[in-house]
């Protein structure tokens, strides 16, 4: 073969060597590119739920039940603000759903080896010490949480009506009113000087409210307008217990032996001493200043106690 044909040739072999690891080499580097690369974010990555996103399932008209089930399944902090409140209420989302949010908030910033968690721990190890350092940390998540629920302030999320401030959620208890009433011990009226007596009487011989704690804490909220009105103000609020029966529950609302003692209201035996506080218009806290005698009760604004909720102190 002619010395130049074998140069030509070879050159074009060469060329073709080069091609090909040029070639090669950008696979190469494509592969390794490829290799190393962050995966493109999958759709479930979203954790949480917005308060965005409770408005539009509720809109959607989804109940209650499956909403807080989502809240639950997938926890968010989401450290409600007023205007995210009145957003909320605004939009129509029901209290059940409010409530479960901000337990979500108390839960998810207490949950173990969270931030909120760490930090409470360390505040409970700076002071406290010895045997009780173990409960305190350990105790830290339910205190953290039970402060959420427990905030007078957000009784202003709730309904109107009147609730038991339990130590993990809030208890409405339901309105009652008297079914009936008359004078008692009427054979009385035959003898010189004595006088019967005017007892209500109440439906059920049990309220369906049932409180453990001896002295309870309860929340009344109800228009601030209706606070303008005489006999719905703090000063106006009683809590007077039954007298128990078979199948119903009494008051008597006169008290006295004879025409010289008799008088109309509830008796003192019958209405424990008690804190009333106003958070703000139309919201106030009622405490027993004393333990409650196990036994049925009604929370009242009427003088004669003629309605209100009723609730059960257990033995």
């Amino acid at each position: 073969m002619p010395l130049r044909s074998q140069y030509v040739s070879g050159r074009r072999v060469l060329l073709l060597l080069v091609c090909f690891s040029v070639i090669g080499h950008s696979r190469s580097t494509a592969q390794i590119t490829v290799d190393f690369s962050s995966p493109p974010p999958s759709p479930q990555a979203k954790t949480g739920l917005t308060v965005e996103d409770v408005i539009k399932l509720s809109k959607a008209g989804l109940s209650d039940d499956v909403i807080i089930a989502q809240i639950k399944k997938r926890p968010q902090p989401f450290n409600l603000s007023t205007d995210q409140l009145i957003q909320l209420k605004s939009a129509k989302v029901s209290d059940r759903v409010i409530q479960a949010m901000t337990e979500s908030q108390g839960v998810t910033e207490n949950a173990p080896g969270s931030a909120g968690q760490q930090s409470a721990d360390k505040n409970n190890a700076a002071t406290v010490s010895g045997p009780d350092l173990k409960t305190a940390a350990e105790g830290s998540a339910p205190k953290a949480l039970e402060s959420t629920i427990n905030d007078p302030l957000h009784v202003r999320t709730l309904a109107d009506g009147f609730y038991y401030k339990a130590p993990e959620s809030w208890q409405r208890l339901e309105p009652i009113m008297m079914s009936g009433g008359g004078a008692k011990h009427m054979g009385k009226m035959f003898v010189p000087g004595l006088t019967p007596q005017v007892v209500w009487t109440f439906r059920g011989a049990a309220a369906p409210i049932q409180i453990s704690e001896k002295r309870p804490t309860f929340y009344v909220k109800e228009l601030p307008s209706l606070t303008n009105i005489a006999g719905r103000s703090g000063r106006d609020l009683v809590i007077v217990r039954f007298d128990k029966k078979k199948d119903h529950r009494e008051l008597q609302v006169t008290n006295g032996g004879n025409m010289f003692t008799f008088k109309a209201g509830l008796s003192k035996d019958r209405v424990p001493d008690i804190q009333v506080k106003t958070i703000s218009d139309g919201i106030f806290s009622v405490t027993p200043n004393e333990d409650l005698k196990p036994g049925e009760y009604l929370l009242t604004f009427e003088a004669m106690g003629g309605n209100g909720c009723d609730f059960g102190i257990k033995q």
